[in-house]
């Protein structure tokens, strides 16, 4: 979590420093300064409230465990090895506190029922984080916001690359996941007969 936060930190403080030394539409540094931030909070509880739909309004089976579109393609997880998941995927905050299931381990491996609520929780997450991404840039249409576009849409932008990561994660973990869970399910299946 501390990551994120300096990253958004140091992108708001890019993001303010260019719009002051351009002149951003002869704004006032302290206004520009202002912006980034209320542009900021803003895009945080356009996150928030997209997440709160998705978990809590929207139908949980769009998100069941035979939704197989949100893991990853065995092309995609090995571009996304490529691009170092591996080595990065434990720094992006995992936000599983919030709705009590944590995914950042898998702490029963041999329970199918287990296995089930992590790949259902996961595909909401990404859920979450895809649709926080691309709903974010709707500060840019609303008043003060749209005054200052070219602060609005840089920081929809890192918000959008902030969900990405995540997302990412979450759908590379899920080609892993589904078969353990389908090893799982055999397993048990074998022992009932």
């Amino acid at each position: 979590m501390l990551l994120y936060l300096i990253i958004i930190l140091i992108c708001m403080s890019v993001i303010a420093t260019a719009n002051s030394i351009l002149s951003a539409g002869g704004y006032g540094f302290w206004y520009i300064i202002l912006m980034d931030i209320c542009c900021t909070v803003a895009v945080i509880i356009i996150d928030a409230l997209v997440a709160f739909i998705i978990r809590y309004v929207l139908p949980q089976r769009l998100f069941d465990v035979n939704k197989r579109g949100f893991c990853a393609s065995r092309n995609e997880k090995v571009f996304l090895e490529k691009l170092g998941i591996k080595k990065w995927k434990d720094r992006i905050p995992e936000l599983g506190g919030f709705t009590a299931f944590h995914k950042d381990k898998i702490y029963n491996p041999r329970s199918s029922e287990y296995l089930k609520r992590f790949i259902v929780e996961s595909n909401t997450g990404i859920a979450c984080h895809l649709a926080g991404g691309i709903v974010g840039f709707l500060i840019v249409f609303f008043y003060p916001f749209s005054t200052l576009v070219w602060v609005a849409l840089p920081v929809a932008t890192v918000n959008l690359i902030l969900n990405i990561l995540p997302m990412e994660v979450l759908r590379y973990n899920l080609y892993k996941l589904r078969a353990l869970y389908n090893c799982c399910r055999e397993t048990t299946h074998n022992q009932n007969i």
